[in-house]
């Protein structure tokens, strides 16, 4: 491009429809202000520069968002997969786990099984020994269980009308001083006896009616007691069979 002095001066040349200008400074030479003369009309430099450089930005921006999508996109997709995988990779590790965990279950079941039947029988007299050592020790600490102890026999029998009642020697005297209480408590009872028997443990009795007695001594809670545990040892081993069939 050629430039000459003035300010005035111009070179232009025409394409199709269209003519370019361009204006030299006249002082220093060089080209101040580029000009696009259309058909339509005529538009600066500046304003096309402008929204070229806008167009510009709006297609590096438009880019940048695809760009992103794709990539966000692969994310994605590979997180996806990756997550697949690690699902996959945990459950073969938690079935081993699972695996190991029941197997130990089995050893633990097993050797509980072996356990009872080697000592089955010296448990269940601990046990048994256990209780009585309870119902003794709180029979000494408690003389109310006598009492408790008649009533429910009171309640066991059919016929109240006449009532003999025997029970340790230790206990005679504080169950006379009750005969009051079981009349009142007992509506249908007509006639209670009183007597010592030195076979029965305090704590216990045994009640005598026309039509039969009630066993309400000691001993034979226990052996009661003593039944109900070897029941439940019995019920537990059938269940651990039971289990591991």
């Amino acid at each position: 491009m050629e430039c000459f002095d003035g300010a005035g001066a111009s070179s232009a040349s025409k394409t199709d429809s269209c003519v370019f200008e361009a204006f030299c400074d006249s002082d220093n030479g060089e080209v101040d202000v580029f000009q696009y003369m259309s058909s339509d009309g005529r538009e600066s430099a500046k304003e096309i520069a402008g929204k070229a450089a806008a167009r510009a930005e709006e297609i590096v921006a438009e880019a940048k968002n695809k760009a992103s999508s794709i990539e966000r996109d692969s994310y994605e997709k590979g997180f996806a997969q990756g997550e697949k995988d690690g699902q996959e990779m945990g459950t073969k590790k938690l079935e081993k786990v699972l695996e190991r965990i029941h197997q130990a279950l089995q050893e633990m079941v097993a050797y509980k099984q072996e356990f009872i039947k080697l000592h089955e029988k010296k448990t269940l007299d601990l046990v048994c020994r256990i209780a009585e050592k309870i119902v003794r020790g709180r029979v000494k600490i408690d003389r109310g269980i006598i009492r408790e102890t008649i009533f429910e026999a009171l309640n066991l029998v059919t016929d109240r009308s006449e009532v003999t009642v025997k029970v340790s020697p230790e206990d005679i005297e504080y169950v006379k001083e009750l005969r009051p209480e079981f009349f009142d408590r007992i509506t249908d009872l007509k006639s209670i006896t009183m007597e010592p028997d030195p076979s029965i443990s305090p704590g216990g009795c045994i009640m005598e009616t026309a039509f039969g007695h009630v066993d309400a001594r000691l001993e034979s809670q226990l052996e009661k007691i003593t039944a109900v545990v070897m029941q439940t040892f019995e019920e537990e081993n059938a269940e651990m069979v039971n289990r591991q069939s």
